[in-house]
């Protein structure tokens, strides 16, 4: 016998609840392949895994294809822990806090060393989202980045900076020694020089030209040890730092050299310059000394210039000082910033001020370098400083 037609099809609400979970299905499905998709290429692994009320993780899936990481592939693995099983003894149990704060929901960032294959320690930033709870446990989400080589760099900085601060100690040590040890020698010449000259006549002009010499030489001989212990002293920025207008402080800077520009007839023009932040007196020294090395190595040029303006680069505040003067040899560019190396023998000043100026520049993170196409053809001193 025929049988009913009801009972021959399937309920139409049924087919469409199967179509439903058919297409839940496989959205879910879309969705997975490009959440995988995306942590592949933000992290050098992505996972999820659950985390069980006692704070043991239980791994539910990894893209960890890492052997160019660790040396592992997931099948090498402890199949419930993952690369976890492979974090470094000291940091386990700072991973504990870490699977806790999940556990109590919290999206967590974490950093920590794993030990390879072949035993090399490399540093790893994990940072690890909670999604659905249950039962006391909860699901989480994650990507892991390798980031040796930014914590290598950290510490080479660091190591650097103790360095630099051990240098700079000993330094401002020797000039203070230094400076004590001559200074009742200098003093004493100076005394001597002076009860001489008091008693020389006019009768023997040559002998009082070189008492003369001889007193100008203990003052530039002082004058070199103040710039020392000045040198010295520039190593630390204060611990207070504020936002300065370098446009101010370069107007600043000509006008403390201003009876110099106006014995050398120099027209100066200051462009407009940024703001950075920075230590405002160590700045407005950086122009000064910048400002008097031009106007002194002006040479015989009969229309004295000076130029301080910036050029825009992305990421930096680059500031220059030119001059039209005396230019530098080219093979001279980087010795001109050592101590008591001056551009020209005969010229005034005790050659500490270039010194003083890298020194400045690089403690606010920065770096300064001289261009010039040689003898007679002007200098630029160019700054570059953190923007």
């Amino acid at each position: 016998m025929k049988q009913p037609i009801a009972q021959q099809t399937e309920s139409p609400a049924a087919g469409v609840a199967d179509v439903a979970s058919a297409h839940a299905i496989d959205d879910l499905r879309r969705a997975e392949e490009r959440y995988r998709a995306i942590a592949e290429v933000v992290a050098d692994w992505a996972y999820s895994l659950r985390i069980l009320p006692d704070g043991e993780a239980e791994l539910l899936w990894t893209n960890m294809d890492t052997a160019r990481v660790v040396g592992y592939r997931p099948s090498d693995l402890d199949p419930r822990v993952g690369w976890l099983g492979l974090v470094h003894p000291d940091d386990r149990a700072g991973l504990q806090s870490h699977m806790a704060a999940l556990l109590k929901g919290r999206t967590r960032t974490a950093e920590y060393r794993i030990v390879t294959r072949s035993g090399e320690v490399r540093w790893v930033r994990d940072y690890a989202r909670p999604l659905e709870a249950g039962n006391g446990a909860i699901n989480a989400v994650g990507g892991v980045r390798d980031i040796t080589a930014r914590r290598q760099a950290e510490l080479d900085r660091a190591r650097l900076i103790s360095e630099l601060e051990a240098t700079n100690e000993e330094l401002e040590r020797m000039a203070a020694s230094v400076s004590q040890e001559l200074e009742d020698p200098l003093a004493a010449v100076a005394a001597g020089l002076m009860r001489l000259d008091s008693r020389l006549d006019d009768s023997d002009p040559a002998l009082d030209a070189d008492v003369q010499r001889a007193h100008r030489a203990v003052i530039h001989l002082r004058d070199m040890l103040e710039s020392l212990e000045e040198l010295a002293r520039i190593g630390h920025l204060p611990e207070t730092l504020e936002t300065v207008c370098l446009g101010e402080l370069a107007a600043e800077a000509v006008d403390l050299c201003r009876s110099r520009i106006r014995s050398r007839d120099v027209s100066v023009e200051i462009r407009d310059l940024p703001r950075v932040f920075g230590d405002r007196i160590r700045l407005l020294q950086l122009l000064r000394i910048l400002v008097e090395n031009a106007v002194t190595y002006m040479g015989d040029q009969p229309e004295p210039r000076l130029e301080i303006g910036t050029t825009p680069r992305p990421g930096k505040h680059v500031i220059f000082v030119r001059d039209n003067g005396m230019g530098i040899d080219p093979a001279d560019l980087e010795r001109v910033f050592d101590v008591f190396r001056r551009l020209d023998p005969r010229g005034l000043g005790t050659g500490v001020g270039l010194a003083m100026a890298r020194r400045i520049v690089e403690m606010h993170g920065g770096r300064i370098r001289a261009e010039s196409e040689g003898k007679r053809s002007g200098s630029t001193f160019v700054v570059e400083l953190p923007a």
